[in-house]
């Protein structure tokens, strides 16, 4: 278990990888997120709590594309559940 509690961006992207690096094919991995996200362009971002974001380029360098994080755990796992509580 990977718990992260008002995580910055960095912090959340390097613990994400960690968790990503430890699963096996075999594993269910499990992703549960409460939090902000939003929309820009098609693409949906989840909001770490540092984020300051003023513009559509400012989303895309400084909130977490979920894509990104969706293909890493398609990658890794052949069991996945993802809950997002997300507003």
């Amino acid at each position: 278990v990977t718990l992260l509690v008002d995580a910055g961006r960095a912090v959340f992207l390097q613990r994400y990888q960690a968790f990503i690096a430890s699963l096996k094919s075999e594993d269910l991995a499990l992703l549960y997120f409460a939090g902000h996200g939003m929309q820009v362009g098609g693409e949906n971002y989840l909001f770490p709590i540092d984020a300051n974001v003023d513009s559509e380029a400012d989303a895309k360098t400084r909130l977490v594309p979920l894509n990104a994080l969706l293909a890493d755990l398609s990658r890794v796992s052949r069991t996945r559940i993802v809950i997002l509580d997300a507003c």
